[in-house]
This record gives structure tokens, C-alpha cells and sequence, in this order.
């Protein structure tokens, strides 16, 4: 394990760091609502964070739907599980995401993807092409939208 710094305490062996790159921003985008640009030139393939998820069933996403937390519910099925998931309720079938992660906009011209790791319940925005500074970081959701896309 590396060392953690003078003074800081070890990481436990069942732990695991959630970097964020330090060149993110949140902003407010006209006709977008919040979202995630580079706030200096960031090349393709560096991971922009890792964050740990809450992974949730049906029966949690059906719940979510009446709140304002639904927009942020990533899709999240290990092992190919259906979406339609009524006959196993306890089935986990998205998450939410605990970073700035769940505040990136769609595009269809992403300059981003996600990566996810089931096992360790954590998700991963990593840039697919470079990204120059002030440009908006933005991934494709890959699901069928819930409002008209803006470019």
C-alpha cells in the first residue's frame, strides 16, 4: 500500500480512493440546468472520477420516480438483468451516483463514457476524447431519453 502522508492514518485493505481530476467544474448551462466542464485541457483516457454508488431495486426505482431524484437513477444491472424486473422485485437494476458523475449531461457527441465496476459498486466518467477548457463534459446515456436532447 503507499504511504498515506505524515500523519494520515492507512487506508483500510477493504477501502479504496475515489479520485476526482481537479480540473471539474460545476456550472449552470443555458437550456441544460447543471452540468461538468474542464476547467483546463484534459486529454482522452484520463479518468475524470470514481465514484461509489447506491445500487437500488425496482421496487426503489418505482419509489424514485415520484421524486426529484429521479433524473440522477443510473442504470445499474450486473449479470444482464432485465429492466422489467416486476416478477423479481429484490432484483438491483440502477443506482445512484455519489459525485459529480450524476450531473454530466448527455450527447450525442460524447466526449466521455462510463465505466462500471459491479463488483466493487463503483462507476467511472473517463474522457474518450480530449477535452479542451471551459468545453462541457458530456457522455451518451445510452437509454431512451426523458427530454428532447440539446446539443
Amino acid at each position: 500500500m503507499p504511504n498515506a502522508g505524515a500523519g494520515a492514518e492507512a487506508m483500510p485493505e477493504s477501502g479504496f480512493a475515489c479520485p476526482r481530476h481537479p480540473d471539474l467544474a460545476v456550472v449552470d448551462l443555458p437550456g441544460k440546468g447543471r452540468g461538468v466542464i474542464a476547467t483546463t485541457f484534459i486529454p482522452a483516457g484520463t479518468l475524470l472520477e470514481m465514484v461509489p454508488v447506491v445500487p437500488l431495486t425496482w421496487q426503489d426505482e418505482v419509489t424514485l420516480k415520484a421524486t426529484p431524484l429521479d433524473p440522477y437513477v443510473f442504470k445499474w444491472r450486473a449479470n444482464g438483468e432485465s429492466k422489467s424486473s416486476q416478477e423479481n422485485p429484490d432484483a438491483v437494476i440502477c443506482a445512484i451516483v455519489l459525485g459529480i458523475t450524476s450531473l454530466v449531461n448527455h450527447s450525442l457527441r460524447p466526449n466521455a463514457d462510463i465505466e462500471y465496476d459491479f463488483a466493487r459498486r463503483t462507476l467511472s466518467l473517463i474522457s474518450i476524447k480530449d477535452i479542451p477548457c471551459n468545453e462541457e463534459v458530456a457522455y451518451d446515456y445510452d437509454c431512451e431519453l426523458w427530454f428532447e436532447a440539446k446539443e
